[in-house]
């Protein structure tokens, strides 16, 4: 996160119980919950048990966390990794449908930031694309 950056920006779009474990156990972590498990539970054993099904997903530094923090408790209403791109669909649509709409007015429709807006509709960099700033 850079110094000008609000807190959180980096989770934009996120429901908050995926932002929550994201902040316990890392966000590629989260995500892979969220991808294997979304839409359903899971349950965190009490004990760190090394061949779980977690613990492989996971690695076992997120795993520990996690089970320091849910141990003994199912993980319950993971939301699915598909509703993580919602924004991008809308800002793909009201580009579509709104083609004088400039990114200024889209993010604050969509309450995200321009930036994202622009790399949403622009896509990724071009690999040989110097950054001029670095995070």
């Amino acid at each position: 996160m850079t110094e000008h950056e609000e807190p959180g920006r980096e989770y934009d779009g996120w429901p908050t119980s995926l932002v929550e474990l994201a902040s316990i156990i890392g966000k590629e972590a989260a995500l892979k919950i969220s991808l294997h498990y979304g839409g359903r539970g899971v349950y965190i054993p009490k004990n760190v048990i090394e061949d779980h099904p977690v613990a492989q997903l996971i690695g076992m530094d997120a795993f520990i966390s996690l089970v320091n923090y849910r141990g003994g408790l199912e993980l319950r209403d993971i939301p699915l990794a598909s509703s993580l791109t919602t924004k991008k669909r809308a800002i793909i649509a009201i580009n579509r449908n709104h083609p004088d709409w400039s990114g200024r007015a889209i993010a604050a429709e969509l309450r995200t930031t321009e930036r994202y807006v622009s790399q949403v509709l622009n896509g990724p960099a071009h690999p040989g694309q110097r950054r001029l700033f670095v995070d």
